[in-house]
């Protein structure tokens, strides 16, 4: 009849999985303060396990962070949340985050619950850069920016015109020295997916 309180405290970089009584395999209380009226006779075991850790790092062209810490590696208790942040160089883009060559996000700030040891890794690529050139008898320009390149996120949409000189016609747009054109469109919108 007497009220009994026994009290789990994990060593550093552990954590408490339960109450256990003798060889059970489910826990009486998962409680670290476990307070319970006595009845019987009863052996109590208090079982602990690691803490999980999470690793960040990125395949190049940006850098990958905990959003709260400098470190490349935190231990962390199970069932808390981490948030990593992924930020690209310059004219680069973020792919995505992935565990073990699988994608688990597409966020660049991805928050998630710790249940495991994980390693992420940010993967970026370089953004597509589109050239255009014409050779004599008529000017091209792109729609939305100036120059004669620019560097876009793979997926956009990118405008060209093509303005023939008097007395000259357009043959058409060519990608490299290919002998097909892409389009014999004057005004020519296509997604950039690669230089």
């Amino acid at each position: 009849g007497d009220t009994v309180t026994v009290i789990a405290t994990p060593k550093q970089d552990c954590e408490f999985v339960g109450w256990f009584e003798g060889k059970e395999k489910t826990p009486i209380s998962s409680d670290a303060n476990y307070t319970f009226v006595a009845s019987k006779s009863v052996t109590l075991l208090a079982r602990f396990g690691k803490s999980p850790v999470v690793e960040v790092s990125s395949n190049g062209n940006g850098v990958a962070a905990f959003a709260n810490s400098p470190e490349k590696s935190l231990v962390i208790t199970s069932g808390n949340e981490v948030t990593v942040v992924a930020t690209p160089d310059k004219n680069c883009e973020f792919i995505g985050w992935f565990a073990d060559d699988a994608k688990v996000s597409t966020e660049l700030n991805y928050t998630f619950t710790v249940s495991k040891k994980i390693s992420l890794v940010a993967k970026f690529v370089k953004s597509p850069v589109v050239k255009i050139n014409s050779e004599d008898y008529g000017k091209v320009s792109f729609d939305d920016y100036s120059g004669n390149s620019v560097i876009v996120l793979s997926g956009s949409r990118v405008a060209v015109t093509a303005t023939p000189d008097k007395d000259c016609e357009f043959e058409g747009w060519f990608v490299g020295d290919a002998e097909t054109p892409v389009s014999t469109e004057l005004n020519y919108t296509f997604t950039a997916s690669k230089n």
